[in-house]
């Protein structure tokens, strides 16, 4: 499926390396970009219910949105710890050194 869909997106949004279950989402208010990064890999236990019991850390994700002006920041949240960032071709990239289950990534 996510050939499929590179294959029809020749610009998307976002892209992000990661295993198939990694969850991204994007809100856009004002000159804030709000990135949610999600992973969590649930186990199914009987036919109707999955449970997650382990938090399975991942290292390294690197990420590119798409994004016209240079941003002032990209930052964690609620740390407000910095991430390293570069702006070219309308695009901004960065990594993600650590994930443990859920990180919210704030651009400026």
């Amino acid at each position: 499926m996510r050939n499929i869909i590179n294959l029809m997106l020749k610009e998307p949004l976002l892209t992000a390396t990661g295993p198939t279950g990694l969850e991204t989402t994007v809100l856009r208010d004002g000159d804030r970009t709000i990135l949610n990064v999600l992973y969590y890999a649930p186990e199914r236990r009987t036919p109707t219910l999955d449970l997650v019991e382990d938090i399975i850390p991942l290292h390294d994700i690197d990420l590119s949105l798409k994004l016209a002006a240079k941003p002032r920041s990209v930052r964690l949240q609620p740390s407000g710890e910095p991430l390293d960032f570069a702006h070219r071709d309308g695009r901004i990239f960065f990594r993600l050194h650590k994930l443990i289950g859920h990180q919210m990534i704030l651009i400026e």
